[in-house]
């Protein structure tokens, strides 16, 4: 395979990844659905926290990414701890 095949094979990810982010994503909207809204913003929040340590510890390309891999993480580490903050206010009733 030439070097360029072989940065185009590194740079685009599989589509079991996207699979499997819509998964988790699918996954979260029914436990707010049939569960508890407070308990899929701690799963989201979780699964931030374990995609932002897969990014920094995978090989580069395996996971999408926007920027460097560390800016990725840390803003997934930083999302993840802001839905951590706000998850307390997930159930709270609308006033209308």
């Amino acid at each position: 395979m030439s070097e360029q095949g072989e940065q185009t094979k590194l740079r685009v990810p599989s589509r079991a990844v996207y699979v499997a982010l819509v998964l988790c994503v699918v996954a979260v909207c029914l436990l707010a659905l049939f569960v508890s809204p407070l308990i899929a913003v701690w799963t989201l929040s979780f699964l931030f926290i374990i995609y932002g340590f897969a990014q920094l510890l995978l090989p580069r390309g395996v996971l999408p990414q926007v920027r460097s891999r560390l800016f990725d993480a840390l803003c997934c580490f930083l999302l993840a701890a802001g839905l951590a903050l706000f998850a307390q206010w997930a159930s709270t009733p609308q006033i209308v």
